[in-house]
């Protein structure tokens, strides 16, 4: 069988990505400044579990760092270093969370995909719906060989998300990490490749 041969990207300042991106009932967009403060109070209202799960949420998130996230969100963006979209309800605008492509690896190209979604808003299967779309945008309009999820190995909820989503796992990275109380933790590395999705 013949190897597969990776496509680098050579100028990723080049590299077009789409702004807006629609699935049955979300709204997947490149944050503004002025989505600030409805991002906050998400933030806020799933503080709780966000501080198990991310290691950026150690205390409560005031306004300013929020604006500080998307800013650094809309240059990074801009530079081709990753593509964070808010997360938006279709139906209404309001504001879900957020979620993109991070980590990457332009060499292949390889993209990973992050996400969190508001307590409110959990168990619908909202999350599912947008880690698919942009899985298949990813490999099927974006020529992306590889996506990939880190999940820590105790958090069934997003396990389940790489699951209904057709994600292989690869592996576990064994005491890989620490959580914000200072414990060791394992993280799950699960992937889809092209031919797979």
């Amino acid at each position: 069988m013949e190897a597969t041969k990776a496509k680098p990207i050579e100028k990723p300042i080049f590299f077009d990505m789409p702004e807006l991106i629609e699935t049955e009932r979300l709204i997947l967009r490149k944050p503004d400044v002025l989505d600030s403060p409805s991002l906050n109070e998400a933030v806020g209202e799933t503080f709780e579990q966000l501080s198990v799960w991310m290691p950026w949420a150690t205390e409560p998130v005031p306004l300013a760092a929020t604006e500080e996230f998307i800013r650094t969100a809309i240059a990074d963006f801009a530079a081709r270093k990753a593509f964070i979209f808010c997360i938006l309800e279709k139906a209404t605008g309001r504001m879900l969370g957020s979620m993109g492509y991070q980590g990457i690896d332009w060499t292949i190209p390889s993209f990973e995909i992050g996400y969190w979604i508001r307590a409110s808003a959990q168990r619908q299967g909202l999350v599912s719906e947008a880690v698919s779309r942009l899985t298949r945008l990813a490999i099927d309009d974006l020529d992306v060989k590889r996506v990939y999820l880190r999940i820590d190995a105790k958090n069934i909820p997003s396990r389940s998300v790489a699951q209904h989503c057709k994600f292989q796992l690869e592996g576990t990275l064994r005491n890989e990490a620490v959580d914000n109380d200072g414990n060791l933790r394992s993280t799950e590395i699960w992937s889809i490749v092209p031919g797979q999705c």
